[in-house]
């Protein structure tokens, strides 16, 4: 009797271990944003560099950069912080880019100035947002940019 208790134990533990795996993986599937194929990012607004440059600009190893050329553009990005830390675990920086920066993205865009730049941890200026700028959509693409590129 006490083999065939010791045996349902086992089969207990098995049985919640499975369900806890599965329980697990279903919360990340849920807190992982969506990855966005690159047209569903230009349908969003965004436009993703094919060779990135790389932008000499200040900013944390594990930090990304939301580049503002405007102050418009700047206030509304302030307006969009706190959902942007809450979508994404890094942190991101959101700054009214210096003239310096703004020369060094002139010379790799056209018209930047109606452009909201992204310039990743390792410096390089992965792409921008271009104008209307729907907060909704720009969250969506944001997040899943920063979480699997």
């Amino acid at each position: 009797m006490e083999a065939q208790q010791k045996n349902i134990l086992k089969t207990v533990i098995i049985i919640v271990m499975v369900m806890a795996t599965i329980l697990i993986l279903f919360f990340n599937k849920l807190m992982t944003p969506r990855y966005l194929s690159d047209v569903e990012l230009k349908i969003n607004g965004l436009v993703l560099l094919d060779n990135p440059p790389l932008i000499n600009v200040e900013i944390n190893e594990s930090q990304w950069l939301l580049a503002a050329h405007t102050q418009e553009q700047k206030k509304m990005l302030d307006e969009l912080e706190l959902s942007l830390r809450k979508a994404v675990k890094m942190s991101t920086k959101i700054i009214l880019a210096p003239i310096a920066l703004q020369s060094q993205i002139n010379k790799e865009l056209p018209n930047y100035s109606t452009f909201i730049s992204i310039i990743n941890a390792d410096k390089k200026l992965m792409g921008y947002f271009k104008p209307p700028f729907d907060e909704h959509k720009m969250l969506l693409t944001y997040s899943s940019v920063h979480a699997h590129r």
